[in-house]
């Protein structure tokens, strides 16, 4: 199971997100997060993915990538098999 917190405007990136698990045949959960709240978010097996708009400030979360002049949908899709394939 990969768990997947996103912020406002990313439905399109979801829309994708669900094609990849079809293919790949991988439980995801997708829920939407609150900044202020980014911390409650748990991470028992190192199983979260978080697409935000914003900086987030956070002691238990670390930026990965931080892609500005690629496209969002590209690195999701892409790293998101990749990751599935990690865990499973």
């Amino acid at each position: 199971m990969v768990n997947i917190y996103y912020d406002w405007g990313k439905n399109h990136y979801l829309i994708k997100i669900y094609q990849t698990e079809g293919i790949n045949k991988i439980p995801i959960n997708i829920l939407k997060f609150d900044y202020d709240k980014v911390n409650e978010i748990s991470d028992y097996d190192g199983n979260i993915l978080i697409l935000s708009s914003e900086k987030i400030l956070s002691e238990r979360f670390i930026l990965l990538k931080n892609y500005k002049k690629r496209p969002l949908v590209y690195f999701v899709v892409n790293n998101f098999t990749n990751m599935l394939k990690r865990i499973y």
